[in-house]
């Protein structure tokens, strides 16, 4: 009879951790997965350097002077600013944040095979857009305040939203 007591106190226990063991897989998965969607796992440095060398190296781009981007994990915002030559005329800028657009999505896809393709035609900024909310600045290379930016957006993740002069 003792035994009985013993073995069924056993199987209590069991089924106890069993349980607990369940409910922490449950939490983990749920919360796991929306954490896993904050944020992307690119390094924007890589990506930085070659649309550098990309804008560097294109004869259609010759009034490019620089970029940087800067990704904010906690956040996941991508900025990205672009200096142009103080000659450029402002109908001349959509073109170069387009290629800068197109560019980044196109090394965060060298990174992650998952992101989807940027499209022109069907004015879509690709699958890198559609997980980060990015703030676009092109500017001279002489601007001193915001007032003398070509643009100054942002672009919320997934919005695909055309890009202006401001």
């Amino acid at each position: 009879m003792k035994n009985e007591k013993v073995n069924s106190k056993g199987c209590g226990c069991a089924i106890a951790i069993l349980v607990i063991f369940v409910f922490l897989v449950i939490v983990i998965w749920i919360f796991g997965s929306d954490s896993d969607e904050s944020s992307v796992s690119i390094d924007f440095s890589k990506i930085e350097t070659s649309l550098d060398q990309s804008f560097k190296s294109s004869d259609q781009y010759w009034l490019y002077d620089s970029c940087d981007l800067k990704y904010d994990e906690e956040s996941n915002d991508l900025t990205i600013t672009l200096a142009l030559n103080s000659s450029i005329s402002p109908d001349a800028v959509i073109p170069y944040a387009k290629y800068a657009i197109s560019t980044i999505n196109y090394e965060a896809q060298r990174q992650d095979t998952n992101l989807k393709d940027y499209s022109e035609s069907d004015g879509y900024y690709g699958g890198l857009f559609d997980a980060v909310d990015a703030f676009l600045i092109v500017a001279p290379s002489s601007a001193q305040t915001d007032d003398d930016y070509y643009i100054y957006e942002s672009i919320p993740k997934g919005s695909n939203r055309e890009v202006e002069l401001q």
